[in-house]
């Protein structure tokens, strides 16, 4: 392979690595939509999913994800409660 074309694959790679998730993420926060069980909201899960699979590869640790469930989950429940 040429040098540009090395350039170019290593760039992509790093594309991939910042920006893109990874097919396994995709399935993952699928997974963690179904899990839920609630089809209706089914896009709100996938989302989230996405996003703790995302914080979980920026920061390597599975400690900050579950604080944004929980949060998330809290929010949630007070609006759910809450008249309004």
């Amino acid at each position: 392979m040429d040098p540009r074309g090395r350039r170019l694959v290593g760039w992509l790679h790093s594309l991939s690595r910042a920006v893109w998730i990874t097919r396994c993420d995709r399935r993952t926060a699928l997974l963690f939509g179904l899990a839920h069980g609630f089809l209706i909201a089914l896009p709100i899960f996938v989302a989230m999913g996405l996003v703790l699979a995302w914080l979980r590869s920026r920061t390597r640790s599975v400690y900050p994800g579950m604080l944004v469930h929980g949060t998330f989950n809290g929010a949630i429940t007070v609006l759910a409660v809450v008249p309004g």
